[in-house]
């Protein structure tokens, strides 16, 4: 994939904490904070979409299944 440069405001926090990440090494540069957050966006994005296509199709979950969702995903 290709990267191409652009430019965007954020928040100063933000741009601190993102900075904050590189200095402790967590990430290898701001850009990849930004990266990465922008593709875990469109992941969440994409994923309401075949969420919002499964209701459409088989109606909303119940509050049984609901529930037992809740509590296989708070076990990681």
């Amino acid at each position: 994939m290709g990267a191409e440069r652009v430019t965007v405001t954020v928040p100063a926090e933000l741009l601190r904490a993102a900075r904050e990440e590189v200095q402790a090494g967590r990430r290898p540069s701001v850009s990849a904070v930004v990266t990465s957050a922008l593709a875990e966006h469109l992941r969440r994005q994409r994923m309401e979409q075949v969420l919002d296509e499964i209701d459409a199709e088989h109606g909303p979950p119940s509050a049984e299944a609901t529930e037992w969702a809740k509590r296989a995903l708070a076990e990681d």
